[in-house]
């Protein structure tokens, strides 16, 4: 007897939680938490000073997350990833390099091949 397999569709990286904005104010104020369950689904994050993060797991195992920190320049920065089981992850950011012509060659082929096999899966 064959379980079903359940694949869940990766959340879009721009679709996480906003990390609260990193501060070098002093005195030092800051917090941090963390919860979990016996489903595997987690959320946990810290904030206060140069730089914060937070990230969340659901039940089928899909992440999204942020997180923020201030450059040696005093400018902050802001990631934002998500990622699932089998399907990658995925990064959004404001100072992210463009992708070269060969890395969009490649990007765009790999989309092809995961359009067909996601069609004749479906069939």
């Amino acid at each position: 007897v064959s379980s079903p397999v359940i694949v869940a569709e990766a959340p879009e990286p721009l679709d996480a939680p906003n990390p609260p904005m990193p501060s070098l104010d002093a005195p030092y104020v800051g917090g941090q938490f963390h919860a979990q369950d016996e489903m595997g689904q987690y959320a946990f994050g810290h904030h206060g000073g140069s730089n914060t993060r937070v990230e969340t797991r659901d039940y089928l195992g899909r992440v999204t997350g942020s997180f923020s920190y201030i450059n040696p320049d005093n400018d902050v920065h802001v990631r934002k990833y998500a990622a699932a089981p089998g399907m990658g992850f995925k990064v959004a950011g404001s100072d992210i390099p463009v992708d070269t012509p060969e890395v969009a060659s490649v990007k765009a082929a790999h989309a092809e091949v995961i359009a067909a096999v996601k069609s004749a899966s479906s069939s």
